[in-house]
Order: structure tokens, then sequence, then C-alpha cells
């Protein structure tokens, strides 16, 4: 009997997938993600739609869904919160069963809303800020939270830098930058032997009003600056701090902002040095990543950033749920996300949890001569 045990299993794996489509139809199943791609979110979403549509290209070449085929529709919401929503409702009606993005939180918590009033799952790939997955439970996100990264920022940064005196200057009105200076406060007032000596704030659409946030900051002496604000406003942040004595080599610490494709281009010198919390990074061992690396660059003519990494995995997360839902009905493949556990990834054992949460660990990571490493 314990012989014939291996062979049982090998037969049942060979008779799974042809009862795994009795339910899916051949033809196709739409799905429909809505970028950043011009506009302040431009920085984040330039690989996503890349990204994506690899995934695609690789599920139908695979024939993972049987006789199906993935579709997927592409929109720019041109970083506005109600044109992301206006899109959703047009790929809803066009048949989309499932939605990718939108690229920004402050986007994703008015477009998600659409999404969880007609029941269609949305997966967001980057959205990070607080009060994207309160509103309602057909929203998921593969994308970590500043939660879930910054406390650990904090611990690897302070075992590296040894800081005491911490300043933070983080934008208004952005959703994810009021999250990311929320987390890193509560984590560096957690951090013995740490005092927060200066925490200003400055409006994104004033032009000179991060300038006067760092004045103010740099009479207090830091040690440490945590920046909390979207690519474009890091950037000059980074660049007017180092025009400030006081500043001038104080370390830079963020979130997932720092992480934007072509931040270390436009951020030249001052960048260096500067040090994240991040979702993924190409030299990571984990399961086929470095395939994803080598076909990203062959098809593309460049390497992915953690944002096509998030928008490739979502494609794949969808996909797999709808082959075990074995449907292409929404609140079916919404189900079967939920259920997803232990599931090979770029990013790493991923898992959903109860919450919706994605559950998988994230690297800190430092630009040094003009590429991201690992540390900690």
């Amino acid at each position: 009997m314990r012989r014939l045990l291996p062979l049982l299993t090998v037969l049942l794996s060979l008779l799974v997938p042809a009862a795994a489509f009795a339910a899916l139809p051949a033809g196709e199943i739409r799905l429909g993600a809505v970028w950043s791609v011009t506009g302040a979110g431009a920085s984040y979403a330039a690989l996503q739609p890349a990204g994506a549509q690899l995934a695609v290209d690789e599920v139908n070449a695979s024939g993972a869904l049987g006789g199906a085929r993935l579709a997927l529709d592409e929109r720019d919401d041109r970083s506005s919160a109600s044109r992301a929503a206006e899109l959703f409702t047009q790929l809803i009606d066009t048949g989309a069963v499932a939605l990718l993005g939108p690229t920004l939180s402050n986007s994703a918590l008015q477009a998600d809303r659409v999404a969880q009033g007609r029941g269609v799952p949305v997966l967001g790939v980057s959205n990070t800020g607080d009060g994207v997955l309160d509103i309602g439970d057909v929203v998921f996100r593969d994308s970590l939270s500043e939660r879930a990264v910054q406390p650990r920022t904090v611990a690897v940064t302070h075992r590296r830098l040894h800081y005491r005196r911490a300043a933070i200057v983080w934008a208004t009105p952005d959703a994810y930058s009021k999250t990311g200076h929320d987390v890193f406060r509560e984590a560096l007032r957690g951090t013995p032997g740490v005092r927060i000596v200066a925490d200003r704030s400055f409006a994104s659409d004033s032009a000179n009003g991060y300038r006067r946030a760092l004045r103010r900051i740099a009479r207090k002496r830091p040690d440490a600056l945590f920046v909390s604000a979207l690519a474009p406003d890091a950037v000059k942040v980074m660049k007017a701090a180092r025009r400030i004595r006081a500043l001038r080599a104080v370390p830079f610490i963020g979130g997932n902002a720092f992480n934007a494709p072509g931040l270390i281009a436009q951020g030249g010198r001052a960048a260096q040095g500067a040090i994240s919390g991040a979702a993924w990074i190409a030299t990571e061992d984990t399961p086929g990543n470095a395939a994803f690396v080598a076909a990203f660059r062959a098809r593309f003519g460049t390497a992915p950033d953690q944002f096509a990494a998030q928008s490739y995995t979502g494609v794949k997360l969808l996909a797999e749920a709808i082959r075990r839902a074995d449907s292409s009905d929404p609140r079916a493949i919404r189900d079967a996300l939920a259920g997803l556990r232990d599931v090979d990834t770029v990013l790493g054992r991923f898992s959903f949890g109860p919450d919706r949460e994605p559950q998988y660990t994230p690297v800190v990571q430092q630009i040094r001569g003009g590429r991201y490493v690992r540390i900690g």
C-alpha cells in the first residue's frame, strides 16, 4: 500500500486539471486596470502596465486556465481620484470581472467604493495608505501597507545608524504621506533612546512650503530625517535639505515613495544613501524572481521596479483565484482570492490575511552607487 500512495498522488494530480475547468468557459476573461500613467502618480505607474501585461501573456501561454484566456483593459486615470472612479465604472460596465489598481491610495479611497458597490473584486498593487481595505470585502492589495513595512525600517535603520534625534517632514493633503507620517511617528516613539525633535508638514502644492519646513527642522539639529511624501515632493525635499548646512549629511529614511522609478536619477547625489522599506528588490531570492527580471528586461529593455513586480504578481494572484474558483463570476473570484495561502510569488511566499492584507516579508534597502541594495 505504501508503494501505491506516491503513484495514486501522481494520478490524482493529473486528473485535477481536467476537472478544474469544468465550469470555466473557453474565451476571454476580462480584467480591468487603472494606472496613473500621467500626472502626479506617473512616477509609480511607469512600469505597472508592463508588469501586468507580461503576467497576462505568461498565464495565457501556460494554459493554466484551460481554454479561457485573460484579456487586460488598461486605462489612465491621470492621477485623478474622480476619474479613477469613472474608469472603474466603465470597466465593470464593459465586462471586467476583476480590477487592478488604481495606482494611488488617494484614488483608491474613491474608486474602490465603485467596485464595492458593484461587487467586483479589486486588487490594489501599489496602495499602502490607511483606509483602503476598510471600504469593504471585495477590496484587496498585494502592496504591503506602511504599517507593515515602516516599523521594520525604523528598527533596521536605528540598529545601523544609532540616531537619537529624529525629525519627520511630510506632505499634505496626500493620504499616503499622512499614513507614512503616522506610522513613522508611532515607531520612533516606541524606539528606546530616540526622541522626535521636529515634526513638520508642508502643502504639496506650495512653492516654498517644504523649504520653510526644512529650515525649522534644521534648527533642531536632527541626526536622521524621515520623509513621507510622494516621489516628486521627496526629491525636492532631498535636494533642498542638502543645501542647508545642518542637514547636509543627515541620512534620509523614507517609505514606498523612495522606491519610485526615476527617484535615483532625479534625486542625483542628494538621493545617495537614502534608505527605505520595500516590498520587493530585484536581487531577492524569491520564487521565480530571477526569471521574471530576465523576462521583463528581455521584453521591455529595462529592469523591472517594485511597482512592476507588484502589478505582475497581482495578475498572477487573480489568475490563481480564477483557476481555483473554476469560474469567471466576480463573487466566486473574490472568495477564492480571500482563500489564497502560501502562494509562491516573486514577492515571496504570499498569503492574504483575514483582513485582506498581504502577508509576506518586506525588505529594507539603501541607494548606493545609483542602485538599490538590500540592507539589514
